[in-house]
């Protein structure tokens, strides 16, 4: 399945950190509006956590998964100069946090009934 149409099935779910940019960039490339439901964790520990001025991904990973700091190891303002498998398990891991932090923010929203709040 290719992006488009990943992101014309309704009963696709993305999730993601801050998605919004990257959701309207798919949108504009493919003359499309997603009719998938998209989760932004972003927007979750927001909800979660409105006192916080920090919701940075590596940050949040951290706190609330057990990938650590997974960027440590790697500079990421230069990728193009990092061995490439280093470049490949921090894509991986950074594909993986938002997934992780979804797990950890959903049922916690659901508990305070915000979960209609978020979904777009």
């Amino acid at each position: 399945m290719f992006p488009k149409e990943i992101l014309l099935d309704e009963n696709n779910i993305i999730i993601g950190h801050n998605i919004k940019f990257d959701i309207k960039a798919l949108e504009q490339l493919y003359k499309i509006k997603h009719k998938c439901k998209l989760y932004d964790t972003y927007i979750m520990h927001s909800l979660l956590d409105e006192n916080s001025n920090d919701n940075e991904l590596k940050k949040l990973a951290a706190t609330y998964t057990n990938l650590g700091h997974y960027d440590d190891n790697i500079d990421v303002t230069n990728l193009e100069y990092e061995p490439f498998n280093k470049v490949i398990i921090y894509n991986i891991l950074d594909s993986i946090a938002p997934v992780m932090l979804f797990e950890k923010f959903y049922p916690k929203l659901q508990e305070q009934r915000l979960v209609n709040i978020f979904e777009f």
